[in-house]
């Protein structure tokens, strides 16, 4: 269907501030590398840039065929109706046990919070420059902090938003090192440019359920504790953790 025009709306900068081609929808920044992003209009209620995942890992879907297949949950507290998050509170009892075993299990349980956006990515191909087909980039919590704040910026000089269709640009996106040394750095490209001119089209794939196309997958609490029963069985003493 593409996008509608109408529902595109002002990005909210506080908000934002706060909240820290094919078939390949997804995009990550390369090590040691510079990639031209030029963000798209959100149709975001909030106005928010980003949308937050907040998931669970390394836990096991008792409805698969062998009982066997990985599966990620979102976080009951962020996504879910009932306030409440069954994995948090795993997490928080693995942690006071004080053993080095269940503190690694809480590690690799606790919520892993993505910042997620809709961009083009802008790359030389022989000698032009073409944009690909709307993405789904996924950055850490500081980085689209630092872009949210370069939006502040553009909002206070009265500049057009980065990811304004008329008078928008690219953002030079640099990720460096590896590891625990992984360094992000954001900066303006300073060429304003028509999207409409320079990407014709981007609107008919614009991607309108992002939180569909990233999976996210949202249970119940007593679906949660379900799938915790059968992820880890009896190897945790859940009467001791009291759970």
């Amino acid at each position: 269907m593409g996008l509608d025009r109408s529902s595109v709306v002002k990005p909210n900068v506080a908000a934002n501030l706060n909240a820290t081609a094919g078939k390949d929808l997804f995009h990550n920044l390369k090590a040691d590398t510079t990639t031209a992003v030029r963000f798209l209009p959100t149709t975001h209620p909030r106005g928010m840039l980003f949308y937050v995942t907040s998931n669970h890992f390394k836990l096991l879907d008792p409805n698969s065929d062998d009982g066997k297949k990985k599966i990620a949950v979102g976080c009951g507290k962020e996504h879910g109706q009932e306030n409440r998050c069954f994995f948090c509170e795993l997490t928080d009892a693995l942690k006071k046990t004080g053993k080095k075993a269940e503190k690694k299990l809480a590690d690799d349980i606790k919520v892993s919070v993505r910042y997620n956006a809709q961009v083009l990515i802008n790359e030389k191909i022989g000698e032009q420059w073409v944009y690909s087909k709307p993405k789904l980039l996924g950055l850490p919590g500081g980085l689209s902090q630092e872009i949210s704040q370069l939006l502040a910026n553009m909002e206070q000089y009265k500049q057009a938003p980065f990811n304004d269709i008329e008078g928008g640009q690219d953002l030079l996106l640099t990720r460096t090192g590896a590891g625990f040394q992984t360094r992000y750095k954001s900066d303006r490209s300073g060429a304003q440019t028509n999207l409409d001119k320079v990407a014709p089209g981007w609107d008919a794939d614009f991607i309108e359920d992002i939180y569909e196309s990233l999976g996210l997958k949202v249970f119940t609490y007593d679906e949660q504790v379900a799938i915790a029963r059968h992820t880890f069985g009896d190897s945790l003493d859940w009467k001791a953790l009291g759970l």
